[in-house]
């Protein structure tokens, strides 16, 4: 359908009819794991968009871009982009690129190990994020904000932290955002439930996370949403629930995925994790 729309709005259309086509091909390949693609297709809509002076696609458009490049593991790139959606975001832009572009940045800033970079970028997407999503990206801001405050609220735990009360109830809180979120966009609910088996791991709960993370396993299958796949096998082979040769076999499966749709990042970090494994025999 997206093709035959591509081809009407090249002979029928305006920029603008082909920017928004173009956005809609890159969500599309995003989700279904054409990380390059996707990239691309956001790629050329920042550029149109910046000849005519249309910030606000070039916002959609660097921010979409910049999620693709954290998929792929090119921090660096995304960072940029990000920067550029700040600027033109100001101090007042439009609530659901903010959300977007603070939670992208916080991930990004996160995967550097800027810890409290990403934590400031999640705070200011995190005080956004007050009513029921009504955008199809506002996800990719939601991811960052729930992954930033997983990360730290471990971290918090590990340490013993005061923050780590503060860090768990807003993991909860950015949780329920994308359960809302999957009310309007069935898209998200494996995400529902990758996140619940996470917080349930983190809460001492590794039988319920385990359960849960089978479930956003299924649902990604289901809904065919490679990536997705890829971030809840990755979880299930660290859930502490998970048997030596469950983990064995998601592994293979989710280092074939990630490679399949060029995430570099997570393809590094399951060889560095089965590296150590197997020097702990």
């Amino acid at each position: 359908v997206l093709s035959e729309a591509v081809d009407l709005v090249t002979v029928y259309g305006t920029d603008y009819d082909s920017e928004t086509i173009l956005l809609a091909q890159g969500h599309l390949a995003y989700l279904t794991g054409q990380l390059g693609s996707a990239m691309h297709l956001f790629q050329e809509v920042t550029q149109t968009s910046s000849r005519r002076s249309n910030e606000q696609h070039e916002i959609w458009a660097l921010n979409a871009q910049a999620t693709a490049c954290i998929g792929m593991g090119k921090f660096d790139i995304a960072t940029r982009l990000l920067n550029d959606s700040q600027k033109l975001l100001g101090k007042n832009g439009e609530k659901i690129s903010a959300i977007v572009c603070f939670g992208a940045l916080g991930l990004t800033r996160l995967r550097g190990g800027n810890l409290q970079g990403a934590r400031l970028a999640a705070d200011a997407a995190w005080k956004r994020m007050d009513d029921t999503p009504t955008s199809f990206e506002v996800i990719y801001g939601y991811i960052g904000v729930i992954e930033v405050y997983l990360d730290l609220w471990l971290r918090s735990v590990i340490t013993r932290s005061k923050d780590a009360a503060t860090l768990g109830k807003r993991a909860r809180g950015a949780c329920d955002c994308i359960r809302r979120y999957a009310d309007l966009f069935p898209v998200g609910q494996a995400l529902v439930h990758l996140y619940e088996g996470r917080i349930a791991v983190y809460q001492g709960d590794s039988k319920a996370g385990k359960k849960s993370l089978t479930k956003g396993l299924e649902e990604s299958r289901r809904m065919q949403l490679p990536y997705f796949e890829g971030l809840a096998l990755y979880e299930l082979i660290l859930c502490p629930a998970v048997n030596e040769a469950q983990s064995r076999t998601y592994y293979k499966t989710a280092r074939e995925l990630f490679w399949r749709v060029g995430s570099t990042y997570y393809t590094e970090r399951l060889d560095a994790y089965r590296k150590a494994q197997m020097g702990t025999r």
